[in-house]
Parts: structure tokens; C-alpha cells; sequence
């Protein structure tokens, strides 16, 4: 079976421009939804972030000032319990911007797939500009903050279980 070959008429070119016009116009607005959405989530968990490292050197000046008790031991115990919820947080952070990373990545190659039937191609010209100018992608950026901010707090901790080995030696050696 053949099918008839449709010549594109002035008025159907026109039709399709139009629809595709449409098409990049709600995927250029999706996407900066998506980018309002992820620098929102970025803001939370940083502020969720800096929160969990204030109430572990609070943690830690309990631990401190209840030195050689059993209450420097429930301090340390709370400290290890917000460790862990700060570590979670982190991995989830990171997991969250990648994921945002995709549905950006994707977004672009649309409507990169989009421009192809428009005479002007300003996403496939920026790519090439950005890539010739070494860019990095926000994406990027934001998981090296992130690692950055994980990384202090893993310090953090650290320093905290050597304080918390040094308080139980003590609390071992005082007793004995």
C-alpha cells in the first residue's frame, strides 16, 4: 500500500512553526521552573545543613561542659545520632541535585532536537560557545558545594569522636 506525497503548503509551514514556537516556549519555561525549583531546594538544604552543624558544636559544648559525667556520655550518644542524620542529609542533597542535573540535561537535548526546524539555533550556539570556553555547568558547581560543605562537617566529626575517645579514656581512668 502507498501512501500520497503530501506537499507542505505556505499555510501548513506556518502551522508547524507555530506549534514548534509553542513547544520551545513551554520547554524554555519548564525549565526555568525547574531552576527556580532546584536553587530553592539547594537553599533549604543548605540552611537544613548549617542548622545540623550548629546543633552539633552545641552538642559538642554539652559534651564539654558535662566533662567526666554520665550526661557528657548522653551528649556524645546525641552527637553520633546527629552525625548520621547529617551524613543522610548530604547524600540525599547530592542525589537530589543530580537528579535535577538529568531533567536539566534532558530539557536542553530537546530543545536542541526543538531548534532544529527554526532558522535560528541560540541553544545549539550557546552549547558550543559554553563548550569552547571551558564551562562548567551550575550542576557541577553545586555538587562540589555540596561535597565541600559534607566534607567540613566530616571534619567536624572527626574531631569530635577523637574529643569523645579522649572523654571516655577519661571517664574510664578517673573511675579506676
Amino acid at each position: 500500500m502507498s501512501y500520497p506525497l503530501k506537499i507542505p503548503t505556505e499555510e501548513s509551514m506556518q502551522s508547524a512553526a507555530k506549534v514548534i514556537d509553542g513547544d520551545l516556549k513551554l520547554f524554555v519555561d519548564s525549565s526555568e521552573q525547574i531552576n527556580n525549583r532546584r536553587e530553592r531546594v539547594n537553599q533549604f538544604y543548605w540552611l537544613i545543613s548549617a542548622l545540623i552543624l550548629s546543633g552539633e558544636f552545641l552538642i559538642a559544648k554539652c559534651v564539654l561542659d558535662y566533662r567526666l559525667s554520665k550526661r557528657s556520655l548522653l551528649c556524645a550518644f546525641v552527637m553520633i545520632l546527629v552525625s548520621v542524620l547529617r551524613t543522610k542529609v548530604c547524600c540525599l542533597w547530592k542525589r537530589t541535585i543530580d537528579n535535577y542535573g538529568k531533567v536539566s540535561f534532558s530539557k536542553v537535548a530537546i530543545l536542541r532536537g526543538l531548534e532544529q526546524f527554526r532558522e535560528s539555533q541560540m541553544f545549539s550556539c550557546q552549547g558550543k560557545i559554553l563548550d569552547k570556553l571551558d564551562y562548567t555547568p551550575q550542576i557541577e558547581l553545586e555538587i562540589e558545594n555540596a561535597d565541600l560543605l559534607c566534607f567540613f562537617q566530616e571534619g567536624v566529626r572527626i574531631i569530635a569522636a577523637v574529643g569523645m575517645l579522649g572523654l571516655f579514656f577519661g571517664l574510664a581512668l578517673h573511675k579506676g
